[in-house]
């Protein structure tokens, strides 16, 4: 339906914008490290789990969708790729 469309879309772009968001906070207050996107990407899905979980549980109207989930982790990958890309660029065009 269109909503569906809608609604993944959605899901999709705010762990985009949430991921990218982070990330370039935390790398402009620390260095960039392998480690961090680990852990940006982790805690992503980990808090998308739970609300999902928590719609299943404690929503009469919601429930958990699995394809929310891919959604979610989609979207904190292209977050990822593009926060590492743009860090990149930044670092070689401090580097020049």
């Amino acid at each position: 339906s269109e909503f569906a469309r809608h609604d993944k879309l959605g899901h999709f772009v705010f762990y985009f914008v949430f991921v990218f968001l982070w990330g370039n906070y935390v790398f402009h207050n620390r260095q960039t490290r392998n480690r961090t996107l680990f852990f940006l990407f982790c805690t992503a899905l980990i808090l998308g789990g739970i609300m999902e979980l928590f719609q299943e549980l404690f929503t009469e109207r919601r429930t958990a969708d699995i394809f929310d989930m891919l959604a979610n982790l989609v979207g904190t990958l292209a977050g990822i790729g593009v926060l590492y890309l743009y860090k990149k660029q930044l670092w070689k065009s401090k580097n020049i």
